[in-house]
């Protein structure tokens, strides 16, 4: 019996050093002195190495339990934080690339109006890169530069003002990600970062080049937070407002879709308000006036419309596109639809206002000239210019309607401390001669308002009684009219 006692409190020591937990032993009490010495005698003798099958020795149970819990709780954990914080590092810290944003655009051949991915949305990282170009336009809201990295050539990062980088060296800007609206659509957009809004105001200047070809060119401006106003800035041929109708029209889609459905004109978005005769001069829903300012009852220079009601995104990323079309009321074929159309204006309004182009390499400096007649030779001046060009920038251009000749003025013929003048030499408009011979009167290189060109007709203009002449000046690295004096001999 005693035997089997000491046998057992051997066992759960074992137990105990295994388990690493304290066991508690209960010992029934023996009153004989022999006997309790009989245990403690028993209980202290050595222990063999082996004590027979199923008995291991204290040294081996140390070798099989290899790493202790404790190190590979730390281990995995120092694993799970390291996973997490790399990934924290990638999401939230790493400076991001032009690629990297690109990455992030949302491709679904569904999505015709692709934003960012949704889960950027509240985030700001930091672009870095180096610079590979800067596109510098001037606007209605200031000077937009639009600055290109070398690993990106399709997104470009935003800075209004003045730019504090050059091209070749470093880039590092703050890039904000939020929701914003563009028409209908709803998505996720960046004010720091040119997409996809960058094309709008480039679509304003196709659609403004369009009309100025039909011979109409309106200039939109502010007039307060929700006021626009379209000054008639030329007309040509001159139009009679009985003959014209309007109708304003807001923007459904963003992106190529908007582009798409600008060029079809009456088809671009939603009519909001329309004016079925110009010369009532009043409007459906009261969103649209024009003002005759000279009361001619012709739709010329000076003469303006105003839209009321323009609805400003709240976003800084936001965007809200308007067109203002005009046509003609007295074609009822609608096989002759196509020749209805006159001119348009298409607006981007964002929440600062009015977004337009004002400057830069695909600005047309639109003008306004006046021609006179004298025996056979026409004067034909600028009275009003947008913007001073150059004259190397300048075709000038004789008509009849049938035959034209062109002639090139030159800036360095022209440049000078005072008046100079330039002689462009003869050409055969059909079998009338010409001749053509420019004065910048400031010498300066530039057109400026005031500027004129002679055109000489040594046999005389005069082919038929009736025949009219065009003088137009061409924009030429866009081969775009700035404006055309029509005359009579």
């Amino acid at each position: 019996m005693l035997l089997v006692l000491s046998a057992s409190i051997t066992h759960w020591g074992i137990g105990i050093q295994v388990e690493e937990k304290p066991h508690l032993v209960r010992v029934p009490r023996v009153e004989s002195d022999s006997t309790e010495s009989a245990i403690n005698e028993t209980s202290s003798q050595e222990r063999p190495e082996t004590a027979g099958k199923g008995t291991v020795s204290h040294g081996e149970i140390k070798d099989k339990k290899g790493i202790p819990v404790k190190i590979m709780a730390l281990i995995l954990a120092a694993i799970v934080i390291g996973a997490g914080g790399t990934y924290l590092w990638a999401e939230y810290v790493r400076h991001w690339s032009a690629a990297d944003i690109e990455e992030q655009i949302i491709s679904d051949p569904t999505e015709a109006t692709p934003g960012f991915r949704h889960n950027l949305a509240g985030r700001t990282v930091t672009v870095e890169g180096k610079v590979d170009t800067i596109e510098t336009h001037e606007t209605t809201l200031g000077d937009l530069s639009l600055i290109y990295t070398t690993s990106s050539e399709y997104i470009a990062l935003v800075v209004w003002g003045d730019v504090p980088y050059e091209v070749g060296k470093k880039i590092e800007m703050r890039v904000q990600f939020e929701w914003a609206i563009c028409n209908n659509e709803t998505h996720v957009y960046s004010p720091q970062i040119a997409f996809p809004w960058q094309v709008l105001p480039a679509i304003s200047m196709v659609l403004d080049a369009v009309s100025a070809v039909r011979g109409l060119v309106l200039v939109p401006e502010d007039i307060d937070s929700d006021t626009v106003r379209l000054e008639v800035f030329d007309q040509y041929p001159a139009l009679s407002l009985s003959d014209l109708n309007c109708s304003l029209r807001v923007g459904t889609s963003s992106y190529t879709i908007e582009y798409i459905q600008s060029l079809g004109f009456w088809n671009f978005g939603r009519e909001i308000d329309s004016i079925s005769n110009l010369s009532q001069g009043v409007s459906v829903n009261d969103l649209v006036d024009f003002v005759d300012l000279d009361h001619d009852g012709w739709i010329t220079a000076g003469d303006y419309f105003e839209l009321s009601g323009i609805e400003r995104p709240e976003e800084d990323s936001g965007m809200r596109t308007y067109m203002l079309c005009l046509g003609l009321t007295n074609i009822t074929d609608p096989e002759d639809e196509g020749d209805t159309f006159v001119g348009s204006s298409h607006m981007v309004i964002t929440n600062r206002g009015l977004l337009r182009y004002t400057g830069g390499e695909q600005y047309v400096p639109y003008a306004r000239g006046s021609a006179s007649v004298n025996g056979n030779e026409v004067t034909v001046t600028c009275d009003r210019l947008m913007k001073q060009v150059s004259w190397d920038d300048i075709e000038i251009q004789l008509t009849d309607a049938t035959n034209y000749v062109s002639w090139y003025p030159s800036a360095d013929g022209l440049d000078g401390e005072s008046s100079a003048t330039q002689s462009l030499g003869s050409a055969m408009l059909g079998v009338a001669e010409a001749t053509c011979t420019v004065t910048d009167l400031a010498g300066n290189g530039y057109l400026d308002e005031g500027d004129y060109f002679v055109i000489t007709a040594p046999s005389g203009f005069t082919i038929s009684p009736y025949l009219y002449y065009s003088a137009l000046l061409l924009y030429e690295p866009m081969h775009v009219r700035m404006f055309a004096a029509e005359f009579s001999p």
